[in-house]
């Protein structure tokens, strides 16, 4: 079954917006917003484009998502790994998004399932290593852009967001951003991301980013690819859509493994498609 759902089906194209989407929403930390879902998705989307484009904001994924301007493209050229530190004027917000793999089905044929210490004061959680030493290689760009804007913009919040492997790099990023710097992230929004670490480490993740949205559409088995026998485990909490984003429930605040919501593994076409928005390969760039 899990080789079946390693192949990637890319598909489909932007569609119309949810609900309504005339206005930017009102945050509301730690609650589940579906217009600030939506945002978030195009600003994830966005990442598949080249770096040259969405550090001047020109895409069309860009122009989707909406103006972000002063945007940092923040990159590890070895890995050619992506994301970028933006405002948003109309929201008042800091946005950090991180880009998904390149090419997701090399990276599910190639993950490994290697854990690792990663924080001395909590010496009993453990990290998935690829994901933590990812992120420790474009940890200072992030932080600087940060501080950078916060200099320009002073009551900006801040807001995470990424798809795929670049949702499991904003869960770290939040996460580190309060260990390491008392950033406290408003908003973190992921779509199919990938368990990240142990039992204790996903304890960590729901106390100091209490305001993380794990978004996963249907039967998408990113979020299930890690597997839970080789003690792997989610934080909260996860926000659970059907296939066609008709509704959405969210799963239990306290677990984030509850076997009511999508803790199943299948098709992958779901990973590439969340709140109708396309991600992956076939962005519109």
């Amino acid at each position: 079954m899990l080789l079946h759902c390693a192949w990637i089906v890319f598909h489909a194209i932007l569609w119309l917006p949810l609900r309504g989407d005339t206005n930017p929403p009102l945050f509301s930390a730690g609650q589940y917003d579906e217009k600030l879902a939506l945002y978030l998705v195009r600003i994830s989307s966005a990442m598949y484009c080249p770096a040259p484009a969405i550090s001047i904001w020109s895409c069309v994924a860009c122009s989707q998502a909406g103006l972000l301007q002063d945007t940092k493209v923040v990159i590890d050229s070895e890995s050619s790994f992506q994301g970028i530190v933006g405002y948003s004027a109309d929201r008042d917000a800091i946005v950090i998004a991180f880009r998904g793999s390149s090419n997701l089905k090399n990276w599910i044929a190639n993950v490994k399932f290697v854990k690792r210490k990663a924080y001395n004061d909590f010496p009993e959680a453990l990290v998935h290593r690829g994901f933590y030493e990812l992120y420790q290689k474009v940890a200072a760009q992030v932080v600087a852009s940060i501080r950078k804007l916060r200099q320009e913009h002073a009551t900006a919040v801040i807001l995470v967001t990424g798809h795929s492997l670049g949702g499991a790099i904003a869960s770290i990023c939040a996460f580190e951003l309060k260990l390491l710097h008392g950033l406290d992230a408003h908003a973190v929004y992921t779509f199919g991301q990938p368990r990240l670490g142990n039992f204790a480490f996903a304890q960590l993740m729901n106390n100091y980013v209490p305001s993380l949205n794990r978004v996963i559409h249907a039967k998408d088995v990113v979020p299930h690819m890690l597997p839970s026998y080789l003690r792997y485990y989610h934080s909260k909490t996860e926000i659970f859509y059907g296939k066609f984003f008709e509704s959405y429930r969210m799963c239990s605040a306290k677990d984030g493994e509850d076997k009511t919501c999508s803790n199943v593994c299948a098709p992958i076409e779901d990973h590439t498609s969340y709140l109708n928005v396309t991600l992956g390969d076939r962005v519109q760039c």
